[in-house]
């Protein structure tokens, strides 16, 4: 019988967690640094997730953009993203899924008072995903994080696990 991974305690997830900002502030000159934490938290490591988007809405300025993409067919497999940063840079740049992402560029759902699950399907229909789950994120100056995915998250306290862990993208500048 397969051994469900709980995400809750699970010691080499909070390894990977804790040692995050310390590689982000390393990296502080990078301009894609949301994929590098993307990569790590996404990876079979950590949270092992399939497909990811990361997404934010800006009331403010009236617009939804499409940060960062994850997909595993797409994985960098070439070393640690760490240690070779320009050819990881150069591997997300031609990455369909990412790039797939990045692409996407809309209206503010907030400003426009769009349902929550009406938003949700929305963008994981235009990125292809059938079953997806979303964790929304808290960030500064009124933005809105959207983390959809695909991948199992069986109880809640794998679901606050997973929000506990991507909100270090609220941390990431974005370019």
């Amino acid at each position: 019988m397969e051994q469900k991974r709980c995400w809750h305690g699970n010691k080499e997830v909070l390894h990977i967690l804790n040692k995050l900002p310390r590689k982000m502030m390393a990296m502080q000159d990078k301009h894609n640094i949301v994929e590098f934490v993307l990569h790590e938290l996404c990876d079979d490591h950590c949270f092992n997730i399939t497909r990811a988007a990361y997404i934010i809405d800006n009331p403010d300025f009236d617009c939804v953009r499409g940060i960062a993409g994850y997909s595993q067919k797409e994985q960098y497999n070439q070393g640690n993203i760490w240690t070779v940063p320009d050819d990881f840079t150069s591997h997300m740049t031609n990455a369909s899924f990412n790039q797939k992402v990045r692409s996407l560029q809309r209206q503010s759902f907030r400003r426009n008072n769009t349902e929550r699950e009406d938003m949700m399907h929305s963008l994981a229909e235009e990125l292809g995903m059938k079953e997806y789950g979303c964790c929304d994120i808290v960030m500064k100056h009124d933005n809105h994080g959207i983390f959809l995915y695909e991948g199992v998250v069986d109880n809640e306290d794998d679901h606050e696990s997973l929000l506990d862990g991507i909100s270090i993208l609220s941390f990431c500048p974005i370019y």
